[in-house]
């Protein structure tokens, strides 16, 4: 099971951090965010699941996104592909289910329909010109936002009005 991965490596979390501050020490937001990275990864993890939930929560509260992480092993869905989805999005008492472009590609749209689940796609491009010349913008990492905006990072989903 994916939530059973361990770490073969207990220094990963030293090379992970070390790397980071070569990378984007020198950048101009990196003293706002360096102290929360490097807590993060002073922070002891059992295996690979739980440290990539704690890696997506502090994105979360860096670009101030405010929703609940349910993991799905804790549910009783079941299921493979649209299916296992759809029996999540049940549970959970889903209406709308935000997907990627390649994700709703394989839902079974119909039967969404049916359980009174809208399929949402959603055409929301950030600026990301903002973070890196233009050049550059198709390999804009949220880490890569987040260091360069610095506080600044909730902004970057923000709708143009």
């Amino acid at each position: 099971r994916i939530d059973e991965v361990e770490f073969s490596d207990g220094r990963w979390p030293t090379k992970h951090w070390k790397t980071l501050q070569a990378c984007y020490g020198r950048a101009e937001n990196w003293h706002s965010v360096a102290p929360r990275l490097e807590a993060f990864f002073q922070r002891p993890y059992q295996n690979v699941v739980d440290v990539t939930l704690a890696s997506v929560e502090l994105l979360f509260k860096a670009f101030a996104v405010d929703t609940e992480i349910v993991r799905a092993s804790s549910l009783r869905a079941q299921g493979e592909k649209s299916e296992l989805v759809l029996s999540i999005l049940t549970e959970l008492g889903a209406t709308r289910y935000l997907s990627g472009r390649t994700g709703a590609s394989y839902l079974d749209h119909e039967e969404f329909r049916r359980q009174g689940i809208e399929i949402e796609v959603p055409s929301f491009v950030p600026n990301v010109a903002r973070v890196l010349p233009v050049e550059e913008t198709g390999r804009v990492s949220a880490l890569d936002a987040w260091v360069s905006l610095g506080e600044d990072a909730p902004t970057l989903l923000e709708n143009p009005s």
